[in-house]
């Protein structure tokens, strides 16, 4: 960045509520490791609120599914949504892929903040603006829509029955149309996106896919010179595709293919356009590979190449 404190934190990928089945508070019923999720969420928080910062978004996938079950709303509620609120930070939730209802009438667990005067859910692509360092920014803002409902739209446009391909072909003219025009017609001196889908050119690990198959793609041509910065969520990897176009990453490690990344968030000087990464703490994850011949104790084989120190690791 250019020296300036951070105005915004962006987060991507937290996934609260996925299901560990191992480690189990039996009281609670949440798994160690879904507290290690939850932990690097929350310091992304407290660094926002040390440094100042005014807003705070998520970029989808706040939530593993669109319905969690209540302890992970309320830990969510008590160590995030109202620190951030006490501290007089903004809170903008875009709905991911494991968020978003297929079916788009649904409700989900995002909207139990709604209640919250400082926190906004984005469910439909829509812009807003703020002011940071003396200069307005403007933010056009695409939560996550499933395949399905992506052709359904198209459907009801034209009136008859489309390929997917078809859809998306008509889906990416329109959008590529809507965000131009969005982001010209915005009143600031700088432009960014925040997206939840997965962009052309993006790299996952080799051995985790993290996406949905068949999904909406974005193209480069779909970024107006107008847009400054896009910053999405989807891919756990965090990494700039292009110049101008960089996802957070998730927070923390969530399957094997990503036990070598770095984990973290993006905090942004949001009046010049310009981000860094921040990387938090990640429990490790070793590979351990065992070869065991017919005959011999696969225990005492696994037991003899573990780390001297497991501790704490996976």
């Amino acid at each position: 960045m250019t020296g300036r404190m951070a105005d915004v934190v962006c987060v991507g990928d937290v996934h609260e509520g996925v299901g560990f089945g191992f480690l189990m508070d039996p009281e609670t019923g949440v798994s160690a490791r879904a507290l290690d999720l939850h932990r690097n969420f929350v310091a992304a928080a407290q660094w926002a609120i040390e440094h100042g910062a005014k807003l705070f978004c998520v970029l989808g996938d706040l939530f593993d599914r669109p319905h969690v079950t209540p302890v992970f709303r309320e830990m969510v509620r008590r160590d995030v949504i109202e620190p951030l609120g006490e501290a007089g930070i903004e809170v903008w939730l875009l709905a991911g892929n494991h968020d978003q209802p297929r079916a788009f009438a649904r409700g989900t667990s995002l909207d139990d903040f709604r209640g919250y005067r400082h926190v906004k859910v984005f469910r439909e692509p829509t812009t807003e603006v703020r002011e940071f360092g003396g200069k307005k920014v403007g933010f056009v803002l695409l939560p996550y829509l499933h395949p399905e409902e992506i052709v359904r739209r198209m459907k009801e446009r034209l009136g008859e029955e489309v390929s997917r391909e078809q859809a998306y072909e008509m889906a990416r003219a329109l959008w590529r149309e809507w965000i131009a025009e969005r982001a010209k017609g915005l009143d600031a001196d700088r432009r960014i996106l925040y997206g939840h889908f997965w962009v052309e050119g993006v790299q996952v690990a080799a051995d985790a896919y993290e996406v949905v198959p068949g999904e909406f793609t974005f193209t480069r041509d779909m970024f107006p010179p107008s847009v400054d910065l896009a910053v999405f969520g989807h891919i756990h990897r965090h990494q700039t595709v292009w110049d101008k176009v960089v996802y957070t990453g998730a927070p923390e490690r969530i399957d094997w293919g990503e036990r070598e990344e770095a984990k973290g968030f993006l905090a942004l000087d949001a009046a010049n356009a310009s981000w860094e990464f921040v990387e938090l703490p990640a429990r490790p994850m070793v590979k351990v590979e065992v070869t065991v011949a017919m005959g011999e104790d696969p225990t005492a084989k696994i037991l003899a190449a573990l780390p001297e120190d497991p501790r704490d690791k996976l």
